[in-house]
């Protein structure tokens, strides 16, 4: 090889990395002559705005080549950064849709401010752009609340500037303290020790031991202060109640209907205040125990050794002289529930039924359950759930509802709630999504179960309706007995003639029957099963039943219709199928 051929060659090497070199686009560049990425977004609400509000960024955010991350800033007008969030990204466009609540300061003034928006690619070009929030205004509070660890919810009420409680509290307790009990929005916590705005640390509440305090808060120093704190003393066997009923944990009880030594309650007190209390005993001994749970029924309380008895008659706190079924306490779930009656002097107060996760509070004046009054109504989807007839906390009502629609409601906390999957999607949180078709719903909640109920309320060709016995609407519902007001939805698949639904099936070789119609109007119409073919489990002898399976699960049961039916008018309804092809109906296990 000749030398000048050498020469061209080690040049060549020594050029190429040089010209890849320049030729990558995704290597940072100077900052000020970076090529900068494109962001195309409103902001909404901008005016008419709270400390405490929430604020919604949307929009499309790209780059030719890379994202690398978007920074949200919120300054008061002297520069203070009062709110930042940062997202690293990655691609070339993102939708952006962020929402966040606008934090209200210590001694908050009214104001104005700006959200900031930064974006940057990964050539370390940057974007920037500002949002101005006119006149903030700080806002007005009629209660706050105390938001416990424990699941139980407190308020506090307003005295002038400040509001405040007395209330006993568990030794050690924590939370937070919100304008609302279900905490959808501003609410106070801890950062380094300091109460501030939403701070990601609780507020210590409780002493070393469980006492009774005075708490005072101001929400505008966040001041929070407390009483002296006053312990309980445990009061003897001999000061008691006994709690009777059905809600022993144990199948085996029953209704207690006299004094039994494992529902004792232990009593305690501090000055004129008393309070008893029950936990539930482990253990499977029928005596002894109902392994640690109660279950869903009614219940009363009995002074030991006295016909003396603490009642509730639907509304009100009551008294009696004998055991009186019918005026009970309901409880609609069962679980590790702590009982506790709390007196003054010889007039009781207060019944409370607490756990982990759900609270439930009898008074004179209410009805709390999970921390929310109950009143006459309560919102779902826009609309007024009523209360149930002969309930404390069980609501009812049609609601027109739209496919895709974003179910909330701002008086019931959802997420506590456990929708049905075939009609809804986002269970566990506070909003649910309309999966199945447009139209009227019946829906029912429970509002301290967290049990709901839903079906099309308008029938065939909308959704069909199962109902018999041997199944519930999950493994730990109620069992279903012939009740058409509790009929398990099966709803339209598509443009078919297909109708599903998923159910438990328990191993009791139960029958169900199909209903057409409205299940709860004046015309209930059933399904023949003459038309279904040989692997349909048609029930012999009825012309309406079907056989469940005796493999006990959650089943998906499915009913092609085929080309449809026609229901003649008058009665007695005829109901005749469209085509000549077999109908179908399928059982899958789950």
């Amino acid at each position: 090889m000749t030398m000048s051929l050498k020469r061209f060659f080690i040049l060549s090497l020594g050029i190429l990395p040089l010209f890849f070199y320049g030729c990558d686009d995704d290597n940072p560049a100077n900052a000020d002559n970076a090529p900068k990425p494109e962001m195309d977004i409103m902001i909404s609400p901008q005016s008419g705005l709270s400390y405490g509000d929430k604020v919604s960024l949307t929009g499309t955010l790209t780059d030719e080549k890379n994202l690398k991350m978007y920074t949200i800033l919120l300054k008061d007008g002297n520069e203070t950064e009062l709110y930042r969030k940062e997202q690293m990204l990655l691609g070339q466009s993102f939708q952006m849709n962020e929402t966040f609540s606008i934090p209200l300061p210590k001694n908050a003034e009214i104001g104005d401010f700006k959200v900031e928006m930064i974006l940057e690619n990964s050539r370390d070009g940057k974007a920037i752009q500002s949002f101005d929030l006119t006149s903030l205004q700080i806002p007005t509070f009629n209660k706050l609340y105390l938001l416990l660890g424990n699941k139980s919810v407190v308020e506090l009420l307003p005295n002038g500037d400040v509001f405040e409680v007395e209330e006993t509290f568990p030794a050690n307790v924590k939370g937070i303290i919100s304008p609302t009990p279900a905490n959808t929005g501003l609410y106070w916590g801890t950062s380094n020790g300091e109460i501030q705005t939403m701070a990601k640390d609780s507020i210590l509440i409780g002493g070393d031991i469980e006492a009774s305090c005075k708490i005072t808060f101001n929400p505008k120093t966040f001041e929070l202060t407390f009483g002296d704190r006053h312990g309980w003393t445990a009061l003897p066997a001999t000061d008691s109640y006994y709690i009777l009923g059905t809600i022993s944990g144990h199948w085996q009880d029953g209704e207690i209907k006299e004094e039994k030594a494992k529902m004792r309650m232990q009593g305690y007190e501090s000055g004129n205040l008393r309070y008893y209390t029950w936990f539930p005993p482990e253990g499977e001994e029928v005596e002894t125990g109902m392994w640690g749970s109660t279950a869903a029924g009614t219940f009363q309380l009995k002074k030991a050794g006295e016909d003396r008895f603490v009642l509730w008659d639907g509304n009100q706190i009551a008294s009696g002289s004998a055991y009186d079924a019918s005026k009970s306490f309901p409880v609609t779930a069962g679980g590790a529930f702590e009982i506790r009656v709390y007196f003054e002097e010889d007039e009781c107060t207060k019944v409370t039924v607490m756990s982990n996760e759900r609270t439930l509070e009898f008074t004179n004046e209410q009805v709390k359950a999970n921390g929310v009054v109950m009143s006459n109504g309560i919102d779902f989807a826009g609309a007024q759930l009523q209360l149930k007839s002969g309930t404390n906390y069980i609501y009812e009502g049609e609601v027109e509802l739209t496919k895709g629609e974003s179910i909330t409601s701002n008086t019931v906390d959802l997420s506590l709630c456990t929708p049905n999957k075939d009609l809804f999607a986002g269970g566990g949180n506070t909003n649910w999504t309309l999966t199945a078709t447009t139209g009227k719903y019946f829906i029912q909640i429970d509002a301290f179960s967290g049990s709901s109920y839903a079906r099309p309320a308008n029938g065939y060709p909308d959704a069909i309706y199962m109902y018999g016995w041997s199944w519930a609407h999950s493994a730990s519902g109620t069992a279903q007995s012939w009740q058409p007001e509790s009929a398990l939805p099966l709803v339209r698949v598509g443009d078919s003639f297909v109708y599903e639904g998923t159910c438990y099936v328990f191993s009791w070789a139960g029958d169900i029957a199909f209903i057409l119609t409205n299940p709860t109007g004046n015309t209930k119409v059933e399904l023949p099963n003459e038309n279904f073919d040989a692997n349909s489990s048609v029930l012999s002898g009825n012309p309406t039943h079907f056989s469940l399976p005796t493999t006990e699960g959650y089943y998906k049961i499915s009913v092609d219709l085929k080309e449809g039916i026609t229901i003649s008018e008058g009665e007695p309804s005829i109901v005749t199928p469209n085509g000549s092809s077999k109908f179908t109906l399928r059982y899958t296990l789950q």
